[in-house]
């Protein structure tokens, strides 16, 4: 998975309190086809950094309280704030090379396979209850945490800040944060985002049993704009 890296933060520590915030977060990866995740999961490949977003100078004052004006979200930058909103764009709903798996349930919950089978991907967005974590990179590792089941301190470990599309801007400059992994049956990414101030998040869970999903994690990022409201 090379695209849209961004430095990751020094491993953020949670105790148990946060944990049993994570786990009462409104999120769910049973039934999906290869979970659990638990186990295995590994930091995402930097690749060559080629398309890394520029960094961004955070000497400003970036505090604002219009959504549609937030333009970048970047976890060293600006947040969603109180009232705000985000959706996924919902692009594969017209390629060829994709199929609707499971509509969306009401919940936020709906997932695309490739016509061929090999890949699936469940989408989710919503509304988050507090986590308790100091800012949104903390809120979508607890996220993480509660969709592959293992503890905070390995996800914050493995996890790397990696960019969605901003359907608003056309540039990768919605962080999320992001870990892959394997197991018998498939190669997994999980990449997600919580923000924490407005209660909101999103997330995609991609399995492919061909080993491909790092790449087509990157289709599906590109393909998938994120919707700013």
């Amino acid at each position: 998975m090379t695209t849209h890296l961004r430095t990751a933060a020094p491993a953020l520590r949670l105790g148990a309190a946060g944990l049993l915030l994570a786990a009462a977060l409104p999120l769910s990866a049973c039934g999906f086809p290869f979970t659990p995740y638990q186990g295995g999961a590994v930091r995402v490949d930097a690749g060559d950094g080629t398309t890394s977003p520029a960094p961004r100078d955070t000497d400003s004052d970036t505090t604002t309280d219009d959504p549609a004006g937030a333009g970048t979200l970047t976890f060293d930058g600006d947040s969603l704030p109180q009232g705000g909103r985000v959706e996924w764009s919902d692009g594969l709903i017209a390629d060829a090379g994709w199929k609707v798996d499971k509509p969306d349930d009401g919940n936020g919950h709906w997932s695309y396979a490739t016509v061929d089978g090999v890949c699936t991907v469940q989408f989710w967005q919503g509304t988050t209850t507090p986590s308790g974590a100091k800012d949104d990179r903390g809120a979508s590792d607890l996220m993480l945490a509660t969709l592959t089941q293992a503890a905070i301190d390995d996800v914050t470990a493995a996890a790397a800040d990696l960019g969605l599309k901003n359907a608003t801007t056309g540039d990768y400059d919605i962080d999320s944060r992001a870990v892959q992994g394997d197991n018998d049956a498939a190669t997994w990414v999980i990449q997600a985002r919580v923000f924490e101030k407005a209660g909101v998040g999103l997330y995609f869970i991609l399995d492919c049993t061909d080993g491909s999903a790092s790449s087509v994690a990157d289709e599906i990022v590109e393909k998938d704009p994120i919707l700013v409201h």
